[in-house]
């Protein structure tokens, strides 16, 4: 049976990935963002450390709003590429555009 946005649960959101939402991001971006990192462990389809996840999605989105949403399409078809992009890649981060 396939999940879709429509069955999926709102996971809370700890409580340093919402420190981190409020700083990086505009006041009119947060509830998209946060919709986006919801998305992401509810849509997860293993126990891969949801907020180590999210906080690596919110470090390559510098902010932009976009550019979470990309990072939370790539972390649901396999988030150890976003780990790797964030945390072990040479630079730090994958150049979206």
């Amino acid at each position: 049976m396939t999940r879709t946005n429509n069955d999926l649960e709102a996971p809370a959101l700890s409580a340093a990935v919402q420190e981190r939402i409020a700083s990086d991001f505009r006041a009119a971006d947060r509830a998209a963002v946060e919709h986006e990192l919801r998305r992401y462990a509810a849509g997860s389809s293993s126990q891969d450390e949801p907020e180590r996840v999210q906080l690596a999605i919110l470090e390559l989105a510098h902010g932009n709003a976009r550019k979470a949403t990309q990072y939370t399409e790539d972390a649901l078809r396999d988030y150890r590429d976003v780990l790797y992009w964030a945390f072990y890649q040479n630079d730090g981060a994958r150049d979206r555009g």
